[in-house]
């Protein structure tokens, strides 16, 4: 387990750096993430729905975190599961914009945070299938 934290640690790390880079990006040049005619799922994301939705992927990632360091894999495999979207999510650029429409900076932390995002799955998914249950304790009917 301990090579898998270091992986996790890594992985993660670079997720949350990514993803700080990005979600600031998408708010602050907004208007040239989305099409003159956007599509219907891209008109359900105003600019501030894009930092709220940091901040609720990030609070998934912290309670995963807590749940990891006290050895509840199962529930940490949840919440980094949860986490992942905050990367995977960025697929959606590319439902209203062509990648040619981005400029290379946009275009590289969109693909980064798309690539994190699946290694955050990867690793909550080896965590779920590698790791022991949590074990709460029996409650006495005393």
């Amino acid at each position: 387990m301990e090579r898998f934290t270091k992986i996790l640690t890594v992985v993660l790390v670079a997720a949350v750096v990514v993803s700080v880079v990005h979600y600031v990006d998408n708010t602050i040049r907004y208007d040239q993430f989305v099409s003159d005619d956007p599509n219907v799922v891209t008109r359900l994301i105003k600019r501030p729905v894009v930092p709220l939705a940091w901040v609720a992927y990030t609070a998934a990632l912290i309670w995963a975190v807590r749940q990891y360091r006290a050895r509840r894999y199962d529930r940490a495999a949840l919440g980094f599961a949860a986490y992942s979207g905050s990367g995977i999510v960025g697929l959606l650029h590319f439902t209203d914009v062509s990648p040619s429409e981005f400029d290379a900076f946009q275009l590289t932390h969109v693909i980064a945070d798309i690539v994190l995002g699946i290694a955050v799955l990867a690793c909550a998914a080896w965590l779920a299938f590698h790791s022991q249950p949590s074990r709460t304790p029996a409650i006495d009917p005393s």
